[in-house]
């Protein structure tokens, strides 16, 4: 592995009965032994078949809280923000293990990212696609967690080029 990647997200089209859902299983079994965990957008009862390590909700606080009643405190319940701080605070109150968000995002006129950061203990992923020129940003901001661009998937190569330039980003904006 080119760096540290802390969880893998099936997306909602690679679930259920898809013709993508030998693809999500495959992710879990690759991903998992790599000490990453795996999270499923969504549904529940997928990371469950699939002993995905937990859900990550988009639909709001309300489905947050089912989830994490189905998995109890072992499982891993994450959020997306895209309506600002009131919705991350009820999203932090139904019990979130982090919230993501989408860092270009503004809230009241200040940055969502670094106001969750400053405010709360619970992890923030900076959910946009990031490049590595923009990493040292995003520490500087708080997030804890950064979310690679998308051109990763093209290859093995790309997401180890992608992964590896991400980590040294990383390393610099921290030093």
């Amino acid at each position: 592995m080119a760096g540290d990647v802390a969880a893998v997200l099936v997306p909602a089209q690679k679930q259920a009965d898809s013709p993508d859902a030998t693809l999500a299983r495959t992710i879990v079994e690759t991903a998992q032994p790599l000490n990453a965990a795996v999270l499923v957008e969504n549904s529940v009862s997928l990371a469950r078949t699939l002993s995905a390590d937990g859900v990550h909700i988009t639909t709001g606080p309300r489905e947050v809280a089912h989830a994490r009643r189905l998995l109890g405190e072992e499982g891993i319940v994450g959020a997306l923000c895209e309506k600002g701080r009131h919705e991350a605070m009820l999203l932090g109150e139904a019990g979130i293990d982090y919230l993501a968000v989408d860092q270009r995002r503004e809230a009241a006129g200040e940055n969502l990212l670094s106001w969750w950061a400053e405010m709360f203990v619970i992890p923030v992923v900076a959910f946009a696609p990031a490049a590595p020129d923009q990493v040292a940003d995003l520490v500087r901001l708080g997030a804890d967690f950064i979310r690679p661009q998308e051109d990763m998937w093209r290859s093995a190569e790309a997401a180890q080029d992608c992964i590896s330039a991400l980590m040294q980003a990383i390393r610099e904006a921290a030093s």
